[in-house]
């Protein structure tokens, strides 16, 4: 009995000395495990961060690139030179084929070389020369619109003439009354009745509806607008 209690006394002894070994070799091994972990945790924000500024200067170059490519962009913008129109060029036979003395470079329009004919031919693509102005204006014996004094009362001559015939025969053998209404429209009439169209519609309206100055043929002298008398 004494040598069985004497056994088990040795072998709690034997076991309690490996346990306080064991106990003090911990702190050594967790504190190397804990130097290891703060070096860890240490260098990988560091890490991180390198390979942010390396993104921000790789953006960086980008974007001074992209800055540098706009900028030549514009620097060629305003070095291009300006593209010179070409003058328009007619021929003397088609001078003389169509009645015409010259282009108005300005607004691409054929001039004219017969204002004074009663033939003359005046279209959206055809005006007169600058300046013109019929010098044989009469006010035909006709009803009128207008009031007295009023300039598109007027006509050319042989226009004026053309036109008492017309109102005659309408009444003598038709029955039917007539009323002039606009006939010489001096330029600058002409200039007035066109933009008012431009204010009150537009551009396009008014080349659509109206004649641009010195297209007209009522600064012919040639033209009556008429209507029936009220």
């Amino acid at each position: 009995m004494k040598s069985n209690i004497l056994l088990l006394v040795l072998i709690i002894i034997f076991i309690t000395g490996c346990n306080g070994a064991n106990n003090e070799a911990i702190p050594y091994d967790t504190s190397n495990l804990e130097v290891k972990a703060v070096t860890q945790l240490n260098k990988k924000p560091m890490i991180e961060f390198e390979e942010l500024e390396e993104i921000e200067e790789e953006t960086k170059e980008e974007i001074e690139t992209q800055d540098e490519s706009e900028k030549t962009e514009k620097n060629e913008e305003v070095k291009a030179p300006e593209k010179t129109e070409q003058k328009i060029v007619i021929s003397d036979e088609d001078k003389s084929n169509y009645n015409i003395s010259d282009v108005d470079q300005k607004t691409g329009l054929y001039i004219v070389s017969n204002p004074s004919s009663i033939e003359v031919y005046l279209n959206k693509n055809r005006k007169l020369p600058a300046g013109y102005a019929p010098n044989d204006l009469v006010e035909p014996d006709v009803s009128h619109t207008k009031p007295k004094g009023d300039e598109r009362r007027l006509l050319r001559k042989d226009a004026a003439s053309a036109l008492e015939t017309l109102f005659s025969t309408a009444f003598e053998e038709e029955g039917i009354e007539l009323a002039a209404v606009s006939g010489y429209r001096s330029h600058q009439t002409q200039t007035n009745i066109y933009q008012g169209h431009v204010n009150r519609s537009g551009q396009d309206y008014a080349n659509r509806f109206s004649a641009r100055p010195g297209t007209s043929e009522h600064e012919t002298g040639l033209a009556m607008d008429v209507s029936a008398a009220v």
